[in-house]
Parts: C-alpha cells; sequence; structure tokens
C-alpha cells in the first residue's frame, strides 16, 4: 500500500465533498420529509372540516339525550299519577262498595227467583183454565 501523503488541500477537499454529501443528504431528507408532509396534508380533514364532523356528532347526540329525557319525564309522570292514584285510592269505600254490589245482586237473584216461580205458576194456573174451560166446552157441548 502506498502512503498518501496528506496535505492542506487533500484535507480542505476532504471537507468540501463531506460538506457537499451532507448538503446532499440534508436536501434529500427535507424533501422526503416535505413529500410526506403533503401527502399527509391531503389524507388530513381541515381543522374546520373536524371539528363540523364533531358538532355534528354532539347535536345528534344532544338529540337523543333529549328525546331519552323526555320519554324519561312522561314515565316518571305516568308512575307518579299511578303512585298518586294508589295513594288516595279508599279501600274501605271500595270494600262497602263491594258489600253492597254482593247484597245487591243477591237481592236482584231473588227477585229473578220469585219472578220465575210467579211466572211458572201463572202459566199453571193457565194451563189448569184451559184444561177447565175445555171440561166446560165439553161439558156444555153435550148438553146441548
Amino acid at each position: 500500500m502506498k502512503k498518501s501523503k496528506v496535505t492542506t488541500k487533500n484535507i480542505v477537499a476532504a471537507f468540501a465533498c463531506s460538506a457537499l454529501l451532507g448538503v446532499a443528504v440534508v436536501e434529500n431528507n427535507q424533501n422526503n420529509a416535505m413529500g410526506t408532509q403533503m401527502v399527509s396534508a391531503q389524507e388530513i380533514p381541515t381543522i374546520e372540516g373536524i371539528i363540523s364532523q364533531n358538532q355534528t356528532k354532539v347535536d345528534e347526540a344532544q338529540k337523543t339525550l333529549r328525546e331519552k329525557q323526555a320519554a324519561q319525564q312522561q314515565t316518571q309522570s305516568v308512575l307518579d299519577s299511578t303512585t298518586q292514584s294508589i295513594e288516595n285510592f279508599d279501600y274501605e269505600t271500595a270494600e262497602t262498595n263491594n258489600d253492597v254490589a254482593k247484597a245487591e245482586l243477591a237481592y236482584a237473584q231473588q227477585a229473578y227467583n220469585n219472578a220465575t216461580k210467579s211466572l211458572e205458576y201463572v202459566q199453571k194456573l193457565n194451563q189448569n183454565k184451559l184444561t177447565d174451560d175445555e171440561k166446560k166446552t165439553k161439558t156444555w157441548g153435550s148438553k146441548f
């Protein structure tokens, strides 16, 4: 191997090549980064777009929440009304009314039974009367 002579000229040349190579690498990296940034910028929606999408989602969620709250209020209102009705229900009066209704039903049943017996009796009397009329007719008819 041949020994090279280190001179100032050689050192400066080496630094110059190294600097040029460094500049080229940095430039290449910057170009790559800028290219990536440009692609990324095209893929990423704008801040306004993101805010608009999020606002739409928030509006829909608030609408759903209001609907659920309204349904809950209606359910609570029905529950409160039912609870109030149960609390205000007069069991003693209802029991008394039930007893009265039972007594009236028993009285009506007895009246119906009496009416049925009366009807049967009247029908029997009518049958007996017809029989008597038939007897009279036969008796009178035979005498003339």
